[in-house]
C-alpha cells in the first residue's frame, strides 16, 4: 500500500484499515486471555517491534525496519480500533491520539534528523502507556479496564 506522507494524521491512519489489524491478532492471542491481557501483550510486541525496526535502522537494514514498521501498523491500528468508544472518555480520545501521532510518526521516521533518537523516544513514550496499564492491572480497581478493547479480542503475528 502507497501511503502519501503528506496527508494529516488522521488521514494516514483512515488510510491503514483498522479492521484489517483488528481482526488478524485472534489466533495469536487465544489462550483464554482477557482483553487487558491482550493489550498488554500488543504493547510488549509494539516495544519488541520498534526495538527491532530501530536496530535495523542502525545497521541500514531498511527492508528489516519497514518489515517491523508494518507489523508496528497493525498493532497500532488494532488498538485503535478497539478502543471502548462507548462512552466518550478523557482516556479514549487520549489513546486514540496517542495512536495516531505513533503511527505518524512511524511513517515519518526518515524524514527526522535522527531517525535512530526517533525510534528511541516513540520506544519512550510507548513504554510509559505500557507501565501505566501493568499499574492500572496490580490495581485491579479501574473501572472499564476489561473493556478498554471494546471487549474485542482479535490476532496476527506482530512480533
Amino acid at each position: 500500500m502507497m501511503i502519501n506522507i503528506e496527508n494529516t494524521p488522521e488521514e494516514l491512519f483512515s488510510t491503514y484499515t483498522p479492521q484489517k489489524g483488528a481482526s488478524t491478532y485472534r489466533s495469536n492471542f487465544e489462550r483464554n486471555l482477557s482483553p487487558y491481557q491482550i493489550l498488554l501483550e500488543l504493547y510488549r510486541a509494539l516495544l519488541r517491534n520498534l526495538d527491532t525496526a530501530k536496530n535495523a535502522y542502525r545497521h541500514k537494514d531498511l527492508s528489516k525496519m519497514c518489515a517491523y514498521n508494518q507489523k508496528n501498523f497493525l498493532i497500532l491500528s488494532a488498538l485503535k480500533d478497539n478502543i471502548d468508544r462507548t462512552e466518550k472518555s478523557q482516556l479514549s480520545e487520549g489513546l486514540d491520539k496517542f495512536y495516531t501521532i505513533i503511527f505518524y510518526r512511524l511513517v515519518r521516521i526518515l524524514e527526522t534528523n535522527d531517525p535512530f533518537a526517533e525510534f528511541e523516544r516513540l520506544e519512550s513514550s510507548v513504554r510509559d502507556v505500557y507501565l501505566f496499564w501493568g499499574r492500572v492491572g496490580q490495581r485491579e480497581t479501574t473501572p472499564n479496564t476489561e473493556n478498554i478493547l471494546g471487549g474485542h479480542t482479535t490476532g496476527t503475528n506482530f512480533a
